[in-house]
């Protein structure tokens, strides 16, 4: 493998033919968007300025090539074998010096680039928030749009048949863990201060940031996490974890069945959470949808980061300290 970050040790993953049904479809708000019939057109790769390579998987014999394509929500990707980081930086003298690592979801086989990715990142990019999108590496799906779309709805039925049993790849945890430290050693050229590097994903990616709260060892895991339609069950939280910001809707066919015992973990840990319950959303609501109450959910997780002194210029720094003596 090359690339900034090397292996981590953390424990290997198991049973990777189910651990892909990680909860995002696309960028659809339900499992309907994930049929054969939805619409899908393959399009040429973007021009992405800015983009810094990150981490590359060995080629194997089952990868097709990286496939950009659009469907309900905007432009997506499949099949990622080599992960990059987009920065969206604010307009000189604009920046509060906290910085977002967002990932977008797609149940491990694809990414919801523009729904969930660089049209969250400029509405914080405009609030004085650095954000760096992350395209992490995905498991392969077949080179045929019919049958990859067939596949999803497959990952549909199977989620909502079995919402626990799916895990983070090792190799989608090693490329935020890329992210941050990126992030980090670059702070001073992107005006951020390294103290206040979060975390923040859908679905998919919001299980992405959960686990790098948990999981990342010793210095190297985000100042703040938020998980956006991502699992809410309960989970062990080390001392070192950080505050957490979590948005769900009630009607979300993956996890609006399952308990909410990650706020209770959190609680336990006597570490920072808060949460947000939406009537309605399903599961992909993105940015937010008009008229709808999760549609405010950027502007709470925007309040509650400046609550917590994640937005000030004077901070003190204490949740880093936590995360480094955990």
């Amino acid at each position: 493998m090359t690339g900034v970050f090397a292996h981590t040790g953390r424990i290997s993953r198991s049973a990777l033919a189910i651990t892909s049904v990680l909860a995002c479809l696309a960028s659809g708000a339900s499992y309907a968007d994930a049929e054969p019939t939805a619409q899908y057109r393959e399009v040429r790769p973007p021009g992405r300025a800015g983009a810094i390579t990150l981490l590359e998987s060995p080629a194997r014999a089952d990868d097709s090539p990286e496939v950009w394509f659009v469907r309900k929500g905007g432009l997506s990707v499949r099949n990622v074998h080599a992960s990059t980081l987009t920065p969206y930086l604010p307009a000189k003298g604009k920046g509060t010096g906290a910085a977002i690592v967002l990932a977008p979801g797609g149940a491990f086989r694809m990414l919801a680039i523009e729904a969930e990715g660089e049209r969250v990142a400029k509405w914080f990019t405009a609030r004085g928030i650095a954000v760096f999108v992350l395209k992490y590496r995905l498991r392969a799906t077949s080179r045929d749009g019919s049958r990859f779309l067939a596949e999803m709805d497959n990952i549909a039925k199977l989620v909502a048949a079995d919402p626990h049993a799916s895990e983070t790849p090792d190799y989608a945890f090693e490329d935020g863990l890329a992210a941050l430290q990126v992030v980090r050693d670059n702070a001073r050229r992107w005006g951020i201060d390294p103290r206040r590097v979060g975390v923040a994903g859908f679905s998919a990616g919001a299980r992405l940031s959960r686990d790098l709260a948990l999981h990342a060892p010793a210095g190297k895991g985000p100042d703040f996490a938020a998980t956006i339609y991502g699992p809410m069950i309960a989970v062990d939280v080390p001392a070192s974890a950080p505050p957490l910001f979590a948005a769900l809707a009630v009607d979300d066919p993956v996890f609006g069945n399952t308990d909410l015992g990650i706020i209770n973990s959190w609680r336990q840990a006597n570490k920072p959470v808060e949460a947000h319950l939406y009537q309605k959303g399903g599961h992909g609501f993105g940015a937010g949808r008009k008229g709808e109450t999760n549609a405010l959910w950027m502007e709470q997780f925007h309040t509650w980061l400046g609550m917590n002194g994640f937005l000030s210029d004077t901070v003190h720094g204490m949740h880093s300290r936590d995360r480094e003596q955990g």
